[in-house]
């Protein structure tokens, strides 16, 4: 897989191909899911799908995805919360959706500082 495709991204949209528009894109992603048992079948539809981006595009995408949060004063945030004191170790600085799913799935999620008031506990 090309070096400036981060991990996270493949783990955050490939398992979602609903995201993409069309069903052409849905019946070659689950070609690519079938074609191969390890990821080199999806690895290879991606790096296709993402060959006409450039870095920038990429990255923004990226900034966009990995920053997936509820807005504030929504249903989202309860949801959030909730899921956040059931699978978060006690993590209150976590406030978007990706880093949820990595403490969930056990990996490695850096401490922040820029935590939102919504996500803050209530003294």
């Amino acid at each position: 897989m090309s070096q400036w495709l981060p991990a996270q991204l493949t783990r955050d949209v490939l398992p979602k191909p609903v995201r993409w528009a069309n069903t052409t894109t849905t019946v070659r992603w689950t070609a690519a899911v079938s074609s191969s048992s390890d990821d080199s079948g999806v690895a290879k539809l991606i790096e296709a799908k993402l060959a006409s981006k450039s870095h920038k595009e990429i990255d923004d995408y990226n900034d966009h995805l990995l920053g997936h949060a509820p807005k504030a004063g929504t249903d989202g945030v309860g949801y959030f919360l909730s899921g956040r004191e059931r699978v978060g170790h006690g993590r209150t600085d976590i406030f978007t959706w990706p880093d949820l799913i990595d403490v969930e799935e056990g990996r490695e999620v850096p401490h922040r500082s820029d935590t939102p008031d919504w996500a803050k506990p209530a003294h």
